[in-house]
């Protein structure tokens, strides 16, 4: 997987969000652990496994911040995010990406800006409000 290309990724994409009943599909060839050559992987279960631990590594430790540290002021006055700025995010966006771990296109959010923004908007506001960052966000 270190050496994987663009296009092997949409490759492996198009092999992991095919229907595994159809059996004129390609599946996910043997795979080998990194951490341990000899080791082959064939079951889906493992596949999965050594997938989902080479691509989500844990978060690093922040042992080593201090927690008494003083930050320098702002350098500019914190404005709350506008609509405005929701619609240009948007219209930056790759179309047709693979969805996140919500499952929501990017095409849904393009075709739909005009539904979504007003309700996007302030919820990106309470981020700020109440300082709190859902965990599903990070």
């Amino acid at each position: 997987m270190e050496n994987i290309t663009p296009t092997g990724i949409w490759n492996f994409h198009h092999y992991a969000a095919s229907n595994p009943s159809d059996q004129i599909q390609s599946r996910i060839a043997t795979l080998k652990d990194p951490l341990n050559n000899a080791n082959t992987q064939q079951d889906n279960t493992c596949k999965s496994e050594l997938l989902y631990n080479t691509f989500f590594k844990p978060p690093h430790k922040n042992d080593d911040l201090d927690p008494d540290y003083e930050y320098d002021d702002p350098v500019c006055e914190f404005k709350p995010i506008t609509n405005q700025q929701i619609f240009q995010a948007i219209t930056r966006l790759a179309l047709y990406k693979a969805p996140g771990p919500n499952g929501i296109s990017n095409i849904i959010f393009h075709k739909c800006t005009t539904v979504l923004v007003p309700f996007m908007c302030p919820i990106f506001g309470a981020t700020f409000s109440l300082g709190i960052y859902p965990e599903q966000w990070k």
